[in-house]
């Protein structure tokens, strides 16, 4: 009836259940998170800064560079993702939103973008990588498909601070346009228009 004072563990740093908080075990193995109680001083001072409901939301927010060992070693069950594709910047290919296997790549962060399909993910984010789509572990198909789609217009790639046209293929290309872009009829018209204050916003003009 009383089994966290028993276990040492502090009621800062209880859930709403009862249950003892996940925290990073940055003092042990440093692989995953644990529920133990023992987390450092510093943690059960401040539980909102440091500890966490559940384990996923603690392998997310502190082992996100190793998220399939961190849920692994804490002999998680299940974590799933969107299954769709995003750029991994480290080894350029598209991996999938989920924990597993290669095409997965872990869960993806907030910030990183998201497609459908992974000849999407090349075509838009790493259209200059040769064989993108075969690396990334997919069949290179849809790339004619995608080209027949785009429209020769420009349009802003905020990642570089370039303007870059909407066809797939070396540079100019940037990929095809997300159906938000704003396009412009020519590459000066895109960086007057929405990089008026960057000096080399055109060098894709070519």
């Amino acid at each position: 009836w009383n089994y966290n004072e028993c276990a040492g563990i502090d009621n800062a740093a209880l859930g709403p259940d009862g249950e003892a908080l996940y925290y990073p075990d940055w003092e042990g193995e440093n692989k995953s998170c644990k529920n133990d109680g023992g987390q450092p001083e510093y943690m059960s001072n401040n539980p909102t800064a440091w500890m966490f409901e559940t384990l996923e939301a603690c392998c997310t927010a502190r082992y996100s560079w190793n998220m399939n060992d961190c849920v692994g070693a804490a002999g998680a069950t299940t974590v799933t993702g969107s299954n769709k594709w995003y750029p991994n910047w480290e080894d350029f290919v598209c991996v999938q939103d989920c924990v597993g296997d290669s095409p997965c790549g872990g869960l993806a962060e907030s910030w990183d973008p998201l497609y459908d399909t992974v000849n999407t993910c090349c075509d838009t984010k790493l259209n200059w990588v040769t064989e993108c789509v075969t690396k990334s572990g997919g069949t290179s198909t849809g790339a004619t498909a995608a080209a027949a789609t785009t429209s020769g217009k420009w349009y802003v790639d905020y990642d570089t601070d370039t303007c870059k046209q909407d066809c797939v293929g070396s540079a100019p290309c940037g990929g095809a346009a997300e159906s938000w872009e704003v396009l412009y009829d020519t590459v000066s018209a895109c960086c007057q228009g929405k990089l008026w204050w960057v000096e080399s916003c055109g060098p894709y003009a070519g």
